[in-house]
Order: structure tokens, then sequence, then C-alpha cells
């Protein structure tokens, strides 16, 4: 019976230590899905069409536009620049006449738009320019084609312009790389002027349409920017109180009731108009990334 009973406490002894090894379990079956990034892709156009356009509106709300300081404020966006998009003229007076792809504008105020590089390792450069208040002319520039940052289609480039009235300095970067500045009042903004065009320009039409990508667009009370800073597309912003419009540009849309053919882009922030845009703009989505959950 002793016997009996050794040989009991030295099997559920071994059997014990057994259990505290790790054991070699086959790989869980599931994944772990990384969703792609997804963004909006702009087509571009050769004639004047209306149905293109996206835009937001300023003037008749009180958390529109107007309520962005005229000192302090950022623009910002990503932009991937398709090899058939428009490339104007560096040196022309304004954006009507430079003819190049509008990547922005804000009527009377500012316009951003593409132009030519003469460096043959960059294919484009972006053109920063304050438009006189009340009509189109251009009083002051800013421009890429003489920095260091060489850009190229097909890649993702971060673009923003913002001013600070602490300091009176109005700033243009690229990818976070300052690409010039100035302490000019000229660049100080009006705040009851009209919309605010994305992919276009208007001059008595709708002209100068943007072909790539946009995603991740946002406008600020501040400035967001007073020193260089390294962005990076696959974090959205962080929405606080100085987030007066953002566009994550996930293809979350809405339809207008009754439905017609634009949708509603979700916007975050203050901004309480709505921005819409035509159902035959398409939106890419990037592959899903599946990783292996791993032994457990």
């Amino acid at each position: 019976m002793k016997k009996l009973l050794y040989i009991l406490f030295l099997t559920g002894l071994t059997g014990m230590f057994t259990n505290c090894k790790k054991k070699d379990l086959p790989e869980y079956p599931g994944k772990l899905i990384k969703h792609g990034l997804v963004n909006i892709v702009m087509p571009g156009s050769d004639i004047n069409d209306p149905n293109l356009r996206v835009y937001a509106f300023s003037g008749s709300h009180q958390n529109d536009l107007s309520s962005l300081p005229a000192g302090d404020w950022t623009y910002e966006l990503w932009i991937k620049v398709d090899p058939d998009a428009l490339i104007g003229n560096k040196d022309a007076i304004n954006g009507l006449y430079a003819g190049g792809a509008c990547i922005g504008e804000r009527r009377h105020n500012f316009e951003l738009y593409l132009i030519n590089d003469p460096d043959p390792d960059a294919d484009f450069a972006i053109k920063y320019g304050k438009l006189q208040a009340g009509d189109d002319n251009q009083v002051a520039s800013m421009q890429s084609d003489q920095a260091a940052e060489n850009l190229h289609f097909n890649e993702w480039v971060h673009v923003a312009i913002s001013r600070s009235s602490s300091d009176g300095i109005a700033k243009f970067y690229i990818n976070g790389k300052l690409i010039d500045s100035s302490t000019d009042p000229v660049w100080k903004q009006p705040v009851n002027d009209t919309w605010l065009d994305f992919n276009y320009m208007y001059r008595g039409s709708a002209m100068h349409f943007f072909k790539g990508g946009m995603d991740n667009v946002r406008l600020s009370t501040i400035d967001r920017y007073p020193t260089e800073f390294t962005p990076d597309r696959t974090k959205p912003y962080v929405v606080d109180d100085y987030t007066l419009l953002q566009l994550n540009l996930d293809e979350q849309l809405t339809p207008f009731s009754p439905p017609n053919d634009f949708d509603k882009i979700k916007i975050l922030g203050t901004y309480d108009y709505y921005i819409k845009v035509h159902k035959d703009n398409t939106w890419y989505h990037e592959p899903d990334e599946y990783l292996p959950l791993g032994d457990y």
C-alpha cells in the first residue's frame, strides 16, 4: 500500500512540473487586422466642372470660417500629386496665369498651387501666394522651388501654412521643414472673406482642379507650428478647442435628404456647416495588413 501511495505521489509531482513548462501550442488561427489608410482621390479636370468642387463655406454661421482669427491660424493637409496633374509657371503673377493645379485657396485671401521646379531631381514645387483683399491679385508669395525639400509624384507631402499674432510671423512648411517665413502684416487674413476651396480655384468659374490624393485636412485657430516638426500621416490629428475644421477623409459619408448626387463629408471641430462631395469622387483604401496573433 505504501509503495502504491509513493508511486501516485511521484506521478502527480511529475505532472505538476510538466504543466509548469511552456507548451509548444500551435499558432492561433486568427489574425490581427491593421486596416489600411483611406484618402479621397481628386480626379482633376480640363473643363470647369462645378460637380468636382470641394469647399467649405464662410459667412452664414457663427462657427463657420468667419470665426477664424485674422492673425492666428494654421491650414494643413496631405497631398499626393498625380503625374498628370497641372504644373504651373513658377514666375507667373498669380495662380490664374500660372495654370498649376490648386491645392487650396481662400477667395481674395491666399492660394496654394503646383509650380515647376527647375531642379532635375524634383517633379514639382508649391507656391503660396497672398491675394489682395477684394480681388485676386497676388501681393506677396513664398515658394518651395529653391528649397532643399524636393517633391515627387505619387508621394505623400504634408503642406502647412500658419501665423501667430504673438510674433507676427507667417510660415510656410513642406513636410515639417520651414520653406519660408515673413513678418510682413500683409499675411494677416480678412475674417469675413468667402469660402475655402480644397481642390480648385475660382476665377469667374472653377478651374485648375487638383489631380491626386488628399488626406487629413485641418484648420486651426492657433499657430500649430511655431517651429519645424515631423508630420505623421498614420496618426490622426487630436481634436481640441482650437480645431475649427478637420476632415479625416476616411469615407464616412452621409447622404442628403432627399438623396441627390452629393454626399456630406464627416467633419470634426467646431465648424457647423456641411461640406459636400460628388458621388463620382473615388476613395482609395490602402491594403489591410494581417498580423499573426502569435502563440498563447
